[in-house]
């Protein structure tokens, strides 16, 4: 009885490795909740059950987790919908790579690995997409064309702190233009020591998703700036004759002038934390043109 109960303690923990293994295992659950909305008021028949629903009311269809795609039909007032809502593997799945591949046998006995898209939204109005795999944005936060923002990171910023004030205008939906300026501020650094000039950003963004309170975009940034600021140097004195250096050496404060050119693509979004509140981030990676005098 005690090697049958130690063998059955081994046997658990062998499985508890084995699912630990695997993050769908972990993560990914055996079904899934969808929620589905459209413009229109409209009966919804999805998993052989008709649901009534009123222009943007979400409603909750709880589905088994396969591989297998949904069939729905959507009787709006104006037209009908019919299209198959298609499985997909979570991007953790391709984690299973790090542990060379023993997830991957993992998921394929727990079948775990397939989930459905959270949110399904139909828009009678658009009759190029049978449906977007996420909610649109209110149209009360797309009304505000114009936006001040102020950068606050900008004023710890290492190399080039300032206050930074930047002007958004937005045309349509998908395209907005922004101009942005810089005024350093000092820090006892050798970067921003009695700092004097400016740097201008002008930039083009196009938004290609508008999901809830978040905006996905793609942008072009091209930046000036013009900067001169106090250095002190220490300043070594060299033994010509033997060519080495001598303990002997003094410090100079020297000013330095700085003239940048920035050329940047980028990726970013936007979430709207209020209806004016908005944080934006972005990555980007370009060309710089330096020219540097001291």
């Amino acid at each position: 009885m005690q090697k049958l109960k130690v063998m059955k303690q081994l046997v658990g923990l062998l499985l508890l490795i084995l699912l630990s293994s695997s993050c769908t295992a972990v993560f990914n659950r055996r079904s899934s909740t969808i929620k589905l909305k459209s413009n229109e008021s409209a009966e919804y028949l999805i998993a052989g059950d008709t649901i009534k629903a009123a222009a943007n009311e979400t409603i909750l269809v709880p589905v088994e987790n396969s591989r297998n795609s949904i069939d729905v039909t959507i009787v709006g007032q104006t037209d009908q919908r019919k299209f198959r809502i298609a499985s997909y593997k979570p991007a953790y799945y391709w984690l299973n790579v790090v542990n060379y591949g023993v997830g991957f046998i993992v998921d394929e006995i727990a079948q775990k690995k397939f989930t459905y898209p959270k949110k399904i939204y139909v828009d009678f109005d658009n009759p190029k997409d049978a449906y977007r795999p996420y909610f649109p944005m209110e149209a009360s936060l797309l009304d505000n064309k114009s936006r001040l923002s102020i950068s606050p990171f900008h004023l710890i910023g290492g190399l080039h702190p300032g206050i930074e004030v930047s002007y958004q205008r937005v045309f349509g939906e998908r395209f907005a233009a922004q101009i942005g300026i810089n005024k350093f501020i000092h820090q006892d650094t050798n970067f921003s020591r009695s700092p004097k000039g400016f740097r201008l950003n002008l930039e083009g963004k196009q938004y290609f998703r508008n999901q809830e309170k978040n905006r996905f975009y793609s942008s072009i940034n091209l930046e000036y700036l013009r900067k001169s600021h106090d250095v002190v140097f220490d300043v070594n004195v060299i033994d010509i004759e033997r060519s080495i250096y001598d303990d002997n050496f003094f410090t100079q404060q020297l000013t330095v002038e700085k003239r940048f050119v920035s050329l940047v693509p980028r990726i970013g979004f936007e979430h709207y934390i209020t209806k004016r509140l908005v944080f934006d981030a972005f990555f980007g990676v370009g060309a710089r043109y330096i020219d540097i005098k001291v």
